[in-house]
């Protein structure tokens, strides 16, 4: 992470509410990583908003990392009902530049640098008065659940994560996935190299090293909440399986619903988060 990097930032009030502010919150980004041939494809700056409960003295804080695509509505809805119930969060914003520049190909890299610049916001918190760095949680869905099983794995810091239809092996998820964005640019990528499918998944395997699959072995499964989706062509079903069996087979909550049908799920999983969170706080 950048230490450095968490004293200095800008902070302005978006919104007020009954019992917390949301405040927009601007940190310098960790340094792209040796392995990022192209630095101009990362932001220089994190933005974080933040959820200050109002009067608190020290209140247990809650990192959001949100979904691959579309907008923060669902983060933004997990930030305000952890507030509403005296639970400070952060909802970390995608880097745009990486998402417009994501492919197989650098995926490794985003990786490593999104990590890097979520260490940069665990930095943050330990220099705020009003938060417990003790008390750390984590919770992210799809591509936000694998980020969330990563940090956990590579940050002791983080006491308690929700890691919501994510899963390991992300070769195969990359070749198996069916959402459109995925499936074209895997295509686009094996017409390039003349690859077929056996050999993508072996040159993603040589290509992709920071994988929740390979990192779940550094992750107490006592920590950790798992939300399945049993029908989910997006995130294999059969992958998400994988990963809770290899972190240890940590606390576990199946949904009966694919990757986006999951979201008629939201306050049952809010709840159940929210409960998850306060038990290990």
């Amino acid at each position: 992470s950048c230490g450095a990097c968490a004293t200095k930032y800008t902070e302005k009030v978006l919104d007020e509410k009954r019992t917390y502010f949301v405040k927009s919150v601007e940190l310098p980004a960790a340094p792209p990583s040796g392995a990022r041939q192209d630095a101009s494809a990362k932001q220089d700056t994190i933005l974080v908003d933040y959820y200050e409960i109002k009067g608190a003295v020290k209140t247990p804080v809650i990192i959001v990392l949100p979904i691959l695509g579309g907008n923060n509505n669902e983060s933004k809805l997990f930030c305000a009902y952890f507030a509403k119930h005296g639970i400070a969060s952060l909802l970390v914003h995608r880097d745009q530049k990486q998402k417009e520049a994501a492919n197989p190909q650098n995926l490794e890299s985003s990786l490593k640098d999104m990590i890097r610049d979520h260490r940069v916001v665990i930095d943050w918190i330990a220099t705020q008065e009003k938060l417990d760095s003790e008390k750390i949680g984590v919770f992210g869905a799809s591509m936000g659940g694998i980020k969330a099983a990563l940090l956990t794995a590579l940050d002791s810091r983080i006491k308690a994560s929700v890691i919501a239809l994510a899963g390991g092996d992300l070769p195969y998820i990359l070749l198996h996935s069916k959402e459109k964005g995925v499936v074209r640019k895997i295509t686009q990528l094996m017409r390039e190299r003349t690859l077929n499918e056996k050999d993508m998944y072996a040159w993603l395997k040589t290509t992709i090293e920071t994988d929740p699959i390979l990192f779940a072995k550094y992750i107490d499964a006592r920590k950790v909440l798992l939300v399945r989706t049993i029908f989910d062509k997006i995130v294999p079903t059969v992958k998400q399986r994988e990963l809770w069996s290899a972190i240890g087979r940590p606390e576990r909550i199946d949904i009966l619903a694919g990757h986006y049908t999951s979201v008629a799920y939201i306050f049952y999983v809010q709840r159940a988060s929210l409960s998850f969170f306060r038990k290990k706080f």
